[in-house]
């Protein structure tokens, strides 16, 4: 009986700290995702002399076949190279596709233009939030977020280009 009851409030104990833990764990995976495909874009502009950039698709499961969607950053992204300079994303242009978890929304800064545009120095083309204080140019937050916990994820891109995050709590 005191076996039993010993292993109750150790499960008690360790299940909220386990969803924890793996909630923490999601936001870093999708917030280490969101970084790699920025990266990517201004990697494959360098890489071919021209444009590259990152945009949001609602269709991710169709592969190098996505396209770009406004608005549909909870649905996925797509880093393409813009081979025929039109700024968005054209049949064989694409370089890779992310899904987004279903478990975070992503919300971009009212003022972030898509596609997010890089040309060959890397450098953003796009209208992208700046300023001394700029908002976030895109928020990754868990669904289930409990207030205070530090896990919420800002992504800030500056004038050169580089991307940097901030982790901030729920609200």
């Amino acid at each position: 009986m005191i076996t039993v009851t010993v292993i109750i409030v150790l499960i008690a104990i360790g299940v909220p700290s386990f969803k924890s833990t793996m909630r923490s764990s999601r936001v870093t995976d999708q917030a280490n995702q969101m970084l790699a495909a920025f990266n990517l874009a201004r990697t494959e502009a360098i890489r071919t002399n021209l444009s590259a950039g990152i945009c949001p698709t609602a269709n991710p499961t169709a592969g190098m076949g996505a396209t770009c969607s406004a608005g549909a950053w909870n649905t996925g992204w797509l880093v393409f190279d813009d081979t025929n300079g039109n700024g968005t994303a054209d049949a064989g242009e694409v370089v890779r596709v992310f899904t987004a978890d279903s478990s975070m929304t992503l919300v971009p800064a009212a003022t972030l233009q898509t596609p997010i545009l890089f040309n060959n120095q890397a450098i953003p083309t796009s209208t992208i939030p700046t300023g001394a204080s700029p908002p976030a140019a895109l928020v990754l937050t868990p669904i289930s977020c409990p207030t205070g916990l530090a896990i919420v994820r800002s992504f800030y891109v500056n004038t050169t280009g580089q991307f940097r995050t901030q982790t901030g709590n729920c609200p």
